[in-house]
């Protein structure tokens, strides 16, 4: 089974600003999660409101995101370098 995948606003915003061949990386990491989640990683901390929210790494990019098998859909919240990823989260 395939899943659906949802950038949010944000997300597509982020990843607008980078270099051409970091976006491309990410894309196709993202292509890859279509068909299988394995690389996706809960965060090891759960911040209260966020106990559903994985990253996966590109690099020293982490890219956040809610995975629902149910509906099998992946939704992409947000694209940071990995010093500033987890501030504000």
């Amino acid at each position: 089974m395939g899943f659906r995948i949802i950038p949010t606003a944000t997300f597509e915003r982020a990843l607008a600003r980078f270099d051409n061949h970091i976006a491309k990386r990410i894309v196709a990491k993202i292509s890859e999660l279509e068909e299988n989640t394995a690389h996706v990683i809960p965060l090891s901390f759960r911040p209260k409101g966020l106990e559903g929210l994985y990253k996966f790494k590109v690099g020293e990019w982490r890219v956040f995101l809610t995975v629902n098998e149910s509906k099998g859909e992946i939704v992409l919240y947000s694209v940071k370098h990995r010093k500033d990823a987890y501030r504000n989260l």
